[in-house]
């Protein structure tokens, strides 16, 4: 079956058989004499004329005009090689002179473009060998292999730019530096105590970027013995918004959080030690702003041969798959240590717990790839403590260290930009209804607790929920048996509206969360809210 093809541009040869046509018509009398010349040699004539001088003439006017021709035609080409690519250098310049004339005489090898990561060519030309020329633009990276003499192949990383290509190299492949993003919809799991629940779950990542910088110090019980369970990262808080414009305002420490994996916090607490005995004297280095694109060879070599193909007539997977496949792994065995009550427990906003949630599984996805830390502490040696202004004249910065733990994403040179999930959503409509009964049931009897230790950060307060507990066992036990059940439910749902309507309240919730809240009152009451509190 013959694979139809793009329609090819018009052949070179030709323009060029009808160029020299057009000149051979202009200049008849030139290449006239060429056989002229051969003429009086072998056929001298009779006189004196000189058959030397004769032939020297006719010969020496084509010879001239062939060289000031080519010559010409030269600058004429390296004038179009500048016009094309500018900004090169004058090696650069020779180089694309060289294959320009290639280009004419059919001998070229490719000549192609690396677009966004991809390959982009004319039909044929990916398959040409010999000298040629690849143009990368700013927002990929190109993996060119090249075959030596000696049987062997060494793999280069070439940046944005032009690249030419000797008989030797062949184009591998490129990779798109700009941030990838990568989705799941319906993506299943379990809690902890065994409920199967429902979400879309969502990673970007990139290897265009530099190795984000976590500020870590210790956190020690005992100052003089701090260990590697003591580190925490620096957190600053955020300026409002009319300190933006000024240059008074300055960042405070507002949290040291434990966010660091345990095989991550030895290793940074080895180099802290080791810093420590083998360069007493350190110095203040804060790293400068990274380009919009970042290369780094190791890296993109590492991600491109990330999964080699098992089979010869089967293509390996891109490694842009990798990074959502460790997010599936990590979010099924991070959802099966939190019990599914916790999520939606009645005394926290479900907003709220959500956004914990959703912050702590984007830490450790980030974790797994590519990181750096830059160890900080005062010169005082008074540990760094939260509210504490963050001046750079009285801390020590150490030198920015990349993380070399053992990490599958991190071998292979993938950061995580983010990750995040949707609404957790039971495989089961019956367990919400169950839920709702037992945290009732739970009001009406007083004995309902919260279901864990974190405190009520919620905007309703303990004697707010103290209050409602109370008065809804109240209403609830004048109630007749066969309605109880959808009394307890109104009596729910209309304290739970009431509740979202105050603003201190509806700002915790996003728009999903209240579309799925009108979801459950239609479901178990068969209405519509009364009011526009869940509109």
């Amino acid at each position: 079956m013959r694979i139809p093809s793009k329609r090819n541009p018009p052949n070179i040869k030709r323009l060029a058989f009808l160029f020299f046509f057009i000149v051979l018509i202009l200049y008849w009398d030139l290449f006239l004499g060429i056989p002229r010349g051969l003429l009086l040699v072998v056929r001298p004539p009779a006189g004196e004329t000189s058959i030397a001088a004769e032939i020297l003439r006719l010969w020496g006017s084509f010879a001239l005009f062939a060289l000031l021709f080519f010559f010409t035609f030269s600058l004429f080409l390296f004038l179009i090689a500048h016009f094309i690519l500018p900004n090169l250098s004058l090696e650069q310049h020779l180089e694309l002179w060289k294959r320009l004339w290639r280009y004419l005489i059919g001998r070229h090898g490719a000549a192609i473009f690396l677009r966004n990561g991809k390959v982009v060519g004319e039909f044929g030309e990916k398959s040409r060998k010999g000298v040629g020329l690849l143009l990368i633009d700013r927002q990929s990276a190109a993996v060119i292999e090249e075959f030596s003499r000696k049987k062997t192949t060494q793999v280069k990383v070439f940046a944005p730019g032009i690249v030419f290509l000797n008989q030797r190299q062949k184009i591998r492949g490129g990779v798109d530096l700009q941030p990838q993003r990568r989705s799941i919809a319906e993506l299943h799991a379990y809690t902890k105590d065994g409920i199967e629940i429902i979400t879309n779950l969502s990673t970007t990542f990139t290897l265009g970027q530099p190795p984000e910088i976590l500020l870590v110090t210790y956190q020690p019980l005992e100052p003089h013995h701090p260990d590697a369970n003591c580190l925490r990262v620096i957190q600053f808080s955020q300026p409002p918004l009319s300190y933006k414009i000024t240059n008074s305002f300055k960042r405070t420490v507002s949290s040291l959080s434990n966010e660091l994996d345990p095989v991550d916090r030895e290793e940074i607490h080895r180099f802290v030690q080791n810093f420590h005995l083998e360069q007493p004297e350190r110095t203040n280095i804060e790293e400068s702003s990274p380009s919009q694109y970042f290369v780094d060879s190791q890296r993109i070599m590492a991600a491109f041969y990330a999964i080699p193909s098992s089979s010869p007539l089967q293509t390996a997977l891109d490694w842009t798959e990798l990074p959502l496949q460790i997010a599936i792994d990590l979010f099924r065995e991070f959802i099966a240590a939190i019990p599914y009550e916790s999520i939606y427990a009645p005394h926290r906003p479900i907003a709220q717990t959500l956004v914990e949630l959703k912050s702590q599984f984007s830490k450790r996805l980030r974790n797994q790839g590519v990181l750096a830390f830059q160890f900080v502490q005062r010169k005082d040696n008074l540990p760094i403590r939260v509210g504490d202004e963050w001046d750079v004249s009285k801390l020590i910065f150490f030198p920015p260290q990349k993380l070399s733990s053992p990490k599958f994403l991190r071998s292979k040179g993938i950061k995580i930009l983010n990750a995040t999930f949707g609404e957790l959503q039971p495989a089961d409509e019956m367990i919400e209804r169950r839920l709702f009964e037992q945290w009732l049931l739970g009001y009406q009897q007083g004995t309902a607790q919260p279901l864990n230790n974190q405190g009520a950060t919620s905007p309703m307060t303990v004697s707010f929920i103290s209050q409602i507990r109370e008065e809804m066992a109240n209403k609830l036990t004048v109630e007749t048996a066969p309605s109880r059940s959808e009394t307890q439910l109104a009596l729910f749902f209309e304290r739970l509206e009431n509740e979202i309507a105050d603003p201190s309240t509806r700002k915790w919730l996003p728009e999903e969360t209240i579309h799925r809240l009108r979801q459950l009152r239609r479901r178990f009451m068969g209405s519509e809210p009364p009011s526009a509190s869940l509109t």
